[in-house]
């Protein structure tokens, strides 16, 4: 359904390289019984301050905004 490409928009995007039905999930699991299970883990702003800022970007960019201001997910935007 999908494929990483290039976007300008963020850089790297998930596009689709076909249409995709309404109510397809196009990131289900085909051999669910292969997934493995997530796992999370919490890092205070104490933590990630005492990262190098190369670091602390990189590891921004992986975060999941925990509420509607997805800018706080992103080390590019500023607060």
């Amino acid at each position: 359904w999908v494929k990483l490409a290039a976007s300008p928009i963020e850089g790297v995007g998930v596009i689709a390289i076909r249409d995709i039905p309404a109510d397809t999930n196009p990131f289900a699991c085909v051999n669910e019984h292969l997934k493995s299970r997530e796992e999370f883990v919490s890092v205070t702003a104490k933590e990630l301050k005492a990262l190098a800022p190369e670091v602390r970007d990189l590891a921004k960019s992986f975060f999941a905004p925990l509420d509607d201001d997805a800018s706080r997910a992103r080390p590019d935007v500023p607060r």
